[in-house]
């Protein structure tokens, strides 16, 4: 979500409703599920998103890879479906 063509969790969601439009709807269990998934630092989301950006890339520090995923999922669904 974070890293994406469009450049920001926001602008993907815009993306996706104008490729998509009414169909996004359909997504909302399945999003709904990865919200709950990234919902909290100790979620399983973040966990194992830091676990493989962190052999990736080294140099981040585990919390701000943590935060990142999570406020990347809120802002891509609130971008979809307004606030989670």
């Amino acid at each position: 979500m974070q890293h994406n063509e469009t450049g920001s969790p926001a602008a993907a969601a815009s993306a996706l409703i104008a490729l998509f439009g009414d169909e996004v709807e359909a997504s909302r269990t399945a999003s709904d599920d990865l919200v709950a998934n990234f919902a909290d630092k100790d979620a399983q989301g973040p966990k194992a998103y830091s676990e493989q950006m962190l052999i990736d890339h080294p140099s981040p520090d585990q919390t701000t890879v943590v935060a990142d995923a999570i406020l990347s999922v809120e802002e891509f669904y609130d971008g979809i479906f307004g606030s989670s």
